[in-house]
């Protein structure tokens, strides 16, 4: 009996110290550093930012030659609402070490362009603030092919909309002419929104102009806005062109 659980007690013993030895034999996988592990010391990314009007490109590289990682791209206005996103904006391992994009903005305003990694760190944020040209009741405005506008002081008339809040109409006329170009040219100018003087915007009942005009022709038109009768406008947000509508402005009718 003795010798039987000795021999037992020398078995496990020895299966015990032989799972020990492989134990030790067995080499644990080391973990490769990635650029997404610490994004201080390991991010070797180079973002750059281009800008025009309301666009924002950054450019993207690995500095190092290695495959771009995945990320994700927004651009954030004030409140914090996200108004445009790559989500993501690269696929870890499709082989590529450097890229473009470009982000952008309908309004004034700052934005907030964020860069985060895979981990949801921030990697890269800056500010942008976008800004359009304004201008003043009756001021000459000049576009490039020789087209002269003037925005003339708005009139208050009263509205067709019948609903729970009462409306007022708001008429801003419009005098366009040829005034430098030898040949006809085109005008097109698009009312997007309203602005009152309690913050709330508004969409126009009709605000498109798209007009041809010879040498020295001159047409009128108008833009109309439905707005609250408590209120008073503030500004205006249009955009203008010859073929394209290329151009945001703010045109400001407080007085």
């Amino acid at each position: 009996m003795y010798m039987k659980m000795k021999t037992r007690v020398i078995i496990l013993l020895t299966v015990f110290f032989l799972l020990v030895t492989l134990s030790g034999c067995v080499t644990q996988p080391e973990k490769t550093p990635t650029i997404l592990d610490n994004k201080k010391s390991s991010q070797p990314l180079s973002i750059t930012a281009e800008y025009t009007e309301k666009m924002v490109t950054l450019s993207i590289e690995r500095t190092d030659g290695g495959k771009l990682p995945e990320l994700e791209v927004v651009l954030v206005d004030q409140t914090g609402k996200t108004v445009d996103s790559h989500k993501p904006f690269y696929i870890e391992g499709a082989g590529v070490s450097s890229e473009k994009l470009s982000l952008s903005a309908d309004s004034e305003g700052v934005y907030t362009i964020v860069v985060k990694n895979k981990l949801n760190e921030t990697i890269y944020q800056t500010n942008w603030t976008v800004s359009f040209p304004h201008y003043k009741i009756n001021d000459a405005v000049l576009i490039k092919n020789g087209i002269g506008i003037v925005f003339r002081p708005y009139q208050i008339g009263k509205s067709s909309q019948e609903k729970d809040v009462s409306y007022k109409r708001i008429t801003i006329p419009i005098e366009v002419k040829n005034i430098e170009s030898l040949k006809e040219e085109r005008i097109r100018i698009d009312a997007q929104s309203l602005k009152v003087d309690k913050g709330y915007i508004y969409k126009p009942r009709y605000g498109y102009v798209d007009e041809t005009l010879n040498p020295k022709e001159e047409v009128k038109k108008e833009i109309a806005f439905d707005i609250p009768e408590d209120t008073e406008p503030i500004e205006m947000h249009g955009l203008l062109g010859d073929f394209w509508l290329d151009t945001d402005f703010i045109l400001e009718l407080s007085k």
